[in-house]
């Protein structure tokens, strides 16, 4: 897979509608990353075994 840039991720408004049927999980994903430790800046905790979906080049979900 060629490495994502910032000119080849499409504009989020272009993307919205997949990336909410991705996280409600009605679509699948293009990249599943299994087993992440996510660092929650919201609770300054990192969160261990997490899955982040990624459709578009962008995250759906964690």
């Amino acid at each position: 897979m060629p490495p994502i840039t910032r000119f080849m991720v499409p504009p989020l408004h272009s993307v919205t509608r997949d990336l909410a049927d991705v996280a409600a999980g009605r679509t699948p994903a293009d990249l599943v990353i299994s087993g992440a430790r996510v660092l929650s800046t919201y609770s300054e905790r990192l969160l261990e075994n997490r899955e982040i979906l990624v459709k578009h080049g962008r995250i759906a979900a964690v």
